[in-house]
C-alpha cells in the first residue's frame, strides 16, 4: 500500500490531549462518512460500551445525514447524547478539529488513508482492523512505517481491546500525542525522494519484464523490429531495447 505524505501549509499545533481537561475521553473519525459501514459501527458500539463515559466525534453536513449517522449508531447501542459532529471544513479548521480528539478509531472494511495520517500529524493515534484487501491494510501499512503495529488489531476482539487500554492509559496517550508528528516526519510516510524513487523502480521494472516478454516472442531480424508503434532500425527488439529509455539514475 504506497503512502507519502505532505503536511502542506496552515498546520496548527498539536495540543495537550483533551482527556486531560474535559475529564473523559473523546473518540473521533473525520472520515468521509461514506465509509461508515454496519461494520465500523458495531466494532465502534462495542468501544464506546467498554468505555461509558467516552464520546464520539464524527465529521458529517448538517441535516439529514447526521440523523441517519446517530439513528445508525443508535442500533449498537451509542445513544446521541454521546455524539457530536463537525461540518466539513478549510484545512487549517478541520486539523483544528483533532485538537478534540485524544484517540482516532479508523473504518472497515475501507480504512482510512490520508485522514489517518491527518490524525498521526495532529498527534492523534489511530486504532485500525485490519482487513483482507488493499483498502484494509492501510492502517496496517500506515501503522508499520511508523512503528506502533500494537494499533493494529486481527480481530474485532483486539481492536476493541486496543481502544479500550489506550484511553484508560493518559500518560502513555499523552507521551504519544506529543511524540507522533515528529514520528510520521522522520518516517517513510512523508521521504518523498524516497517514494519517487522506488516509484520509478517500481515503473522501470514492469518495463523490463515487458521488453523480455517481447524478446521471447518477437523472432530477431536484421533489418528492424517493431513493438508498440516504437521501431529500432538495425537490431532485434531484445538486444539493446533498455538503451532506448535509459533508467533514471540518482
Amino acid at each position: 500500500m504506497g503512502n507519502c505524505k505532505d503536511s502542506l501549509t496552515d498546520t496548527p499545533e498539536v495540543n495537550a490531549l483533551p482527556a486531560l481537561s474535559s475529564g473523559y475521553p473523546t473518540f473521533g473519525c473525520l472520515n468521509n462518512p461514506c465509509k461508515l459501514s454496519n461494520a465500523t459501527f458495531r466494532l465502534w458500539g462495542d468501544v464506546m460500551r467498554e468505555v461509558a463515559d467516552a464520546r464520539l466525534l464524527l465529521m458529517a453536513p448538517d441535516g439529514a445525514a447526521r440523523a441517519v449517522l446517530l439513528e445508525r449508531l443508535g442500533r449498537h447501542g451509542v445513544g446521541e447524547e454521546r455524539v457530536s459532529f463537525t461540518s466539513f471544513r478549510p484545512r487549517a479548521d478541520y486539523l483544528r478539529t483533532y485538537h478534540q480528539i485524544d484517540v482516532g478509531l479508523d473504518t472497515f472494511p475501507y480504512n482510512g488513508h490520508t485522514t489517518s495520517l491527518d490524525s498521526y500529524w495532529m498527534g492523534v493515534p489511530v486504532v485500525t482492523r485490519v482487513g483482507g484487501t488493499s483498502v484494509g491494510r492501510a492502517g496496517l501499512s500506515q501503522l508499520e512505517n511508523l512503528g506502533l503495529l500494537d494499533l493494529a488489531a486481527d480481530s474485532d476482539a483486539q481492536f476493541v481491546e486496543t481502544a479500550v487500554m489506550l484511553v484508560r492509559d493518559l500518560p502513555r496517550l499523552s507521551e504519544m500525542r506529543g511524540s507522533l508528528r515528529a514520528r510520521l516526519a522522520a518516517s517513510p510516510l512523508m521521504d518523498g525522494a524516497r517514494f519517487a524513487r522506488h516509484v520509478e523502480a517500481a515503473y522501470r521494472h514492469v518495463w523490463l519484464a515487458w521488453c523480455e516478454q517481447v524478446q521471447r516472442s518477437t523472432p530477431a531480424r536484421r533489418d528492424g523490429a517493431t513493438a508498440g508503434g516504437i521501431t529500432m532500425p538495425g537490431e532485434a527488439l531484445g538486444g539493446r531495447v533498455a538503451h532506448v529509455f535509459p533508467a533514471v539514475t540518482r
